[in-house]
């Protein structure tokens, strides 16, 4: 393989996993926030789950790469 590829893993795995904790960490600020998140049935629920799934997608999708640069050794 390419020397290039193992750089490129190590920044894709790093970013995947800093934008995996800000989305789940700040979407959590504004949840609680906005009182969203103690509520049932209000406004905006949605967006909500949706960037919490974004960040467990991200966090997982950091791992994965990961697993894939250690094998490139």
């Amino acid at each position: 393989m390419p020397k290039q590829f193992k750089p490129l893993a190590t920044v894709t795995a790093w970013t995947l996993f800093i934008f995996g904790w800000l989305f789940g960490l700040g979407n959590l600020v504004v949840a609680i926030n906005t009182g969203i998140l103690f509520t049932v049935g209000t406004k905006g629920w949605a967006e909500t789950l949706g960037y919490f799934c974004l960040a467990i997608v991200c966090l997982i999708l950091s791992v994965v790469v990961m697993r894939l640069r250690q094998k490139m050794e």
